[in-house]
């Protein structure tokens, strides 16, 4: 049986793969999924989801979609550093 949760997960990179790569160059108005989120910043997806609900780090709801500002994740990736 093949490995469903690798290929899930491979499919996930694969799709935020164009918002890791165009970071540095994104404006800071650009929004990116949680699941780029986290791997962007080296944080689990709770640990993301603590951020917002400590205030230091909040999502812009798009209907159903839930995303962040490109640059209040430079601004947490700063902070950290």
């Amino acid at each position: 049986m093949p490995n469903l949760i690798g290929a899930k997960k491979e499919r996930i990179k694969m799709k935020n793969n164009s918002s890791i790569e165009n970071f540095d160059n994104a404006p800071d108005s650009s929004l990116v999924s949680i699941t780029a989120a986290c791997l962007l910043s080296s944080r689990s997806r709770s640990s993301i989801y603590r951020h917002n609900q400590a205030g230091e780090l909040p999502f812009v709801k798009l209907g159903k979609s839930t995303r962040i500002r490109v640059g209040d994740l430079r601004k947490l990736i700063g902070a950290a550093q």
